[in-house]
């Protein structure tokens, strides 16, 4: 009996980490995002594409010592 006392607090800490990892494993299975990269429509993308083509351009202007414009 006296070597199980000793035994119960080496056991909690791995014990403990697998019962949180099964949580979170758990609560990981939600519904997923429903604005995945996949579900992009072409609008989307060109507007994207859009904008990170004018920031490519303000940082090559700052880069250039131009002022940059202010942002829409």
């Amino acid at each position: 009996m006296e070597n199980l006392l000793y035994l119960l607090p080496v056991l909690a800490c791995p014990i403990g980490m697998g019962v949180m990892v099964w949580f979170m494993m758990k609560m990981g299975r939600g519904e997923p995002s429903n604005q995945s990269p996949s579900n992009l429509t072409t609008q989307q993308v060109t507007e994207l594409q859009a904008q990170v083509e004018a920031l490519r351009s303000q940082v090559r202007n700052t880069r250039e010592g131009v002022p940059s414009q202010a942002p829409r």
